[in-house]
């Protein structure tokens, strides 16, 4: 081939080239390449994280229950905190009623260690206030009775070693039951030889007061035991004391002669 023939094939294959699209004639760079592939799987995998953001908001979007519940949360927190309170409060009064009764097993114990004196002198006391106020309301005064003083003491000692306060055992035992087991007014027509007889009883309870002055002040203010106090109808009078828990037993026993 003469040599302009070649230059005419060389000529035209460089003019042939020269009119390719650009990017056809860039395509073929390796550079390009890895450049394109980069760029396209940054766009792939940012639209698969727009996706993913898509369905995470759509999965967490609120639903009707969620904001009934979101509504109640308030109310279900409130009940909580009163329900703390409440628990603390039955604890504050537990407590305060343990110190209660730990204060009054204290005084209980204390009161306990009295002397056989110490203990006449405040039943002479206690008899002693009773006519006092027995006089100043115009009533006879009241006389001391063994009798009563043995059962009135005897259930002063049973209340407190039984841990009970009430005018009635838990036997259900009643005032003129002990009274007359102790042996005073236990009279029927057989055993007396008289007409007709009469008997009245009576009993009064306190606990916890510590002195004479006390307890004899508390029953004063109660209509009920005062009345007691300063009836007519009795004649006699029994102090049972123990610890901190007192008793009065009254009593009258009349007879009327055949």
């Amino acid at each position: 081939m003469h040599r302009s023939s070649r230059f005419f094939v060389l000529f035209g294959l460089v003019g042939l080239l020269s009119l390719l699209p650009p990017q056809l004639a860039t395509a073929t760079d390796p550079t390009d390449i890895l450049r394109i592939r980069e760029e396209t799987n940054k766009r792939s995998e940012l639209q698969r994280e727009q996706q993913r953001a898509r369905k995470r908001a759509y999965e967490n979007r609120p639903t009707e229950l969620d904001s009934r519940l979101q509504q109640r949360k308030p109310k279900i927190e409130e009940r909580k905190v009163s329900q703390r309170q409440r628990r603390k409060t039955v604890e504050v009064r537990k407590s305060e009623s343990e110190s209660v009764r730990r204060l009054r097993n204290r005084l209980n114990e204390r009161a306990s260690v009295r002397t056989s004196a110490a203990l006449e002198k405040l039943r002479a006391d206690i008899v002693l206030a009773v006519n006092r106020e027995r006089e100043e309301a115009g009533a006879r005064p009241l006389r001391r009775n063994l009798q009563l003083q043995a059962s009135a003491q005897a259930y002063a000692e049973d209340m407190k070693s039984r841990n009970f306060f009430s005018h009635e055992s838990p036997e259900g035992e009643t005032p003129q039951n002990r009274i007359q087991r102790g042996g005073y007014g236990n009279i029927t027509g057989e055993n007396c030889d008289c007409h007709s007889f009469t008997a009245a009883f009576g009993e009064n309870l306190a606990r916890g007061q510590q002195t004479a002055e006390d307890v004899i002040n508390d029953w004063m203010e109660s209509p009920t035991h005062r009345a007691n106090m300063l009836s007519e109808r009795f004649k006699e009078i029994g102090i049972g004391i123990e610890g901190s828990y007192w008793v009065q037993h009254f009593g009258a026993v009349e007879t009327v002669p055949r």
